[in-house]
């Protein structure tokens, strides 16, 4: 048997070189799966994209007529950009021509966006849309501060005035009155009273009175000067009397101290009672409220007027702060390095991190904005710049700024300038901004609109300036604005009231409206001053003046009838029950004080038989 071992068979399996040829070609066909994506679809996908998120913006719709992103250019191109006027829908409120920038790949390898330089080019304003852009509905604010600024103002003076005018009866109007609450409170109060009558009247007897005073003052009787025989006597009678002022002492202190106590009770009870009053005022408001009786004062005229308007400017200027806070947000309190920003999807949250100097995720260093007047049919022209907007400010050390100045006279916007910085570097954000339009043209601003009175501005010529500063929670907002060249449109129901503010506005040329909005995010304070509203408050006044005196006296009858009699016997019951109780805490401390005026009066006596007259007496007594 042969057991020769047979060779061995060389392996048909090639050896793999440094290029493996099996991953070539899946990852061919994702590249270029990825390659066509971005030839074909991303740029759709993106203005899309970009037109989404605009229109939320401006609560309006925005289109995009094209855009081109270069891949091996890092660049981006897009224009024909239409913002739809929320206000007028067949128009737009700016049209931007061209929009052009590039990204550095020096950031692109970070996993970064850093544009160095961007222009923005022939802005219109005004320009006809093909269709009616598309408003969307606006959202429900939860900010303190409309919520606020919005119930500072009624939005029904001139209606209520019309109502007036034409004649109406205030006992229709204020129909079942109900219960009240002063009437409700007083009932309550008279509840109280009764049994704080029998605790007062078991905290007097608590208090030492006659009774403790007789037993003192019965000992102190009993002790007779002169009717020592001896210094040893004497010293006794001086001994018992000090002992009893001591005794008197306690007592007058705890008359003090528990009458003290006892009458700040009453007087706190007095308090409430004394409220009465302002139940009674708020009362009588709320009647006025019922009937919808108009405040005929300039400033509540004038936030008639105007408060929506300038409640609208405020929300608008108080949306793109908080967007500016969201994306751009401040310099953590707890931590230096790590700095949330917006997430991008429903679950958890984005962190960068950093050091000062190094690429934010996003950041575009500067923006060029110009137009040309001769380039575009409704343009204008413009110069500014943006500058430094970033995902994060502490890493670049420098605050996002806007500038921007233009002419439109096609459109009749003239001096238009703008300035804003929003610096969110430091725990507490900033943003200040100042604006301001030297002509403007104005069409159809609806000053009052209900069924009874419509009152308008059909067209005018404004000008306005803004100024704003917000750090923090803390706000303060300046709005001054001035119409002229004004048509005004009056209709009324009643022909009084449409003639009296034809009659008042034919002697007004120029309105003036000076806006401001301080205090806090949660506590604002609106304050709106125009001569119009003035005009107005006077020529109402002789109008109105009767009617509305009337109408408070015969609220104030009623509020009367329901309350005023039983708030005489409650007001008469405590003051008869607070002098009943003062006056014995008084009593008292005062048969106290004489008391112990007799007990130290009886000590220098008794002490005076040991001076030497006294002596001698005694001595001539002893029989030796």
């Amino acid at each position: 048997m042969d057991n020769k071992q047979q060779p061995a068979k060389p392996s048909s399996k090639k050896k793999k070189g440094p290029i493996r040829t099996e991953a070539i070609v899946p990852f061919a066909i994702v590249m270029a799966v990825v390659i066509l994506y971005f030839m074909l679809f991303f740029d759709g996908h993106l203005r899309r994209g970009i037109e989404w998120g605009a229109s939320y913006l401006n609560a309006a719709e925005v289109n995009v007529g094209y855009l081109k992103t270069s891949f091996w250019k890092a660049s981006f191109t897009t224009g024909n950009i239409e913002v739809t006027d929320k206000e007028q829908p067949e128009q737009n409120k700016v049209e931007l021509g061209k929009i052009e920038f590039n990204l550095l790949w020096d950031a692109l390898l970070r996993g970064k966006a850093v544009v160095e330089l961007a222009s923005v080019k022939d802005i219109q304003m005004g320009t006809k849309r093909k269709r009616p852009g598309k408003v969307f509905p606006p959202a429900e604010s939860r900010s303190k501060l409309l919520e606020v600024a919005r119930a500072q103002v009624s939005g029904t003076v001139l209606g209520d005035v019309a109502r007036m005018l034409e004649g109406f009866d205030p006992s229709k109007a204020l129909g079942e009155i109900g219960k009240l609450k002063s009437a409700e409170f007083i009932q309550q109060l008279s509840a109280d009273l009764q049994q704080k009558e029998k605790a007062w009247a078991e905290a007097l007897k608590v208090i030492p009175g006659d009774k403790d005073f007789a037993a003192i003052q019965g000992r102190l009787s009993a002790i007779q000067v002169g009717s020592a025989k001896s210094p040893a006597e004497i010293q006794s009678q001086v001994s018992q009397v000090s002992g009893l002022i001591s005794e008197i002492d306690q007592k007058l202190k705890a008359v003090e101290t528990q009458g003290a106590t006892l009458k700040g009770d009453v007087n706190s009870f007095g308090s409430s009672v004394g409220s009465v009053d302002q139940l009674v005022k708020q009362d009588t408001q709320a009647l006025e409220a019922r009937i919808q009786l108009p405040k005929l004062d300039a400033k509540n005229i004038a936030k008639d007027l105007f408060g929506p308007k300038v409640v609208s400017q405020v929300a608008q200027a108080e949306r793109y702060v908080s967007m500016a806070r969201e994306n751009m947000p401040a310099k953590s309190a707890k931590s230096n390095d790590a700095k949330p920003v917006s997430p991008p999807r429903s679950q958890g949250k984005l962190y960068q991190f950093g050091r000062p100097n190094s690429y934010p995720l996003f950041w575009l260093r500067k923006a060029e904005i110009s137009s040309r007047m001769e380039n575009t049919p409704l343009g204008g022209n413009v110069s500014g710049e943006l500058l430094d907007i970033a995902s994060s400010q502490t890493s670049i050390g420098r605050p996002a700024r806007l500038r921007l100045e233009g002419d439109f006279p096609k459109r009749g916007f003239m001096g238009i300038k703008l300035a804003a910085v929003f610096d969110h570097r430091d725990e507490v954000p900033v943003e200040s901004m100042t604006m301001s339009a030297a002509s403007f043209p104005v069409a159809q601003r609806e000053l009052s609109s209900s069924e009874d009175v419509k009152f308008s501005l059909a067209k005018a010529i404004g000008s306005a300036g803004f100024e704003g500063v917000l750090k923090g929670d803390a706000i303060q907002l300046k709005i001054d604005t001035s119409f002229r060249e004004i048509d005004y449109q009056i209709s009324a129901k009643s022909k009084l009231l449409e003639s009296t503010l034809k009659s008042v506005v034919k002697d007004i040329p120029k309105v003036s409206v000076l806006a401001s909005v301080n205090g806090t995010l949660s506590n604002p304070i609106l304050d709106i001053q125009s001569n119009l509203a003035s005009a107005l408050a006077q020529g109402f006044q002789k109008q109105l003046q009767a009617r509305v005196a009337e109408a408070r006296q015969q609220i104030q009858r009623v509020v009367d009838e329901r309350v005023g009699k039983q708030k005489a016997e409650l007001t008469s019951r405590y003051q008869s029950v607070r002098g009943s109780v003062t006056g014995q805490i008084d009593e008292k401390r005062k048969k106290a004080e004489e008391l112990k005026n007799q007990a130290m009066a009886k000590l220098t006596a008794v002490k005076n038989q040991l001076a030497p007259k006294g002596l001698e007496g005694i001595r001539k007594k002893l029989p030796f």
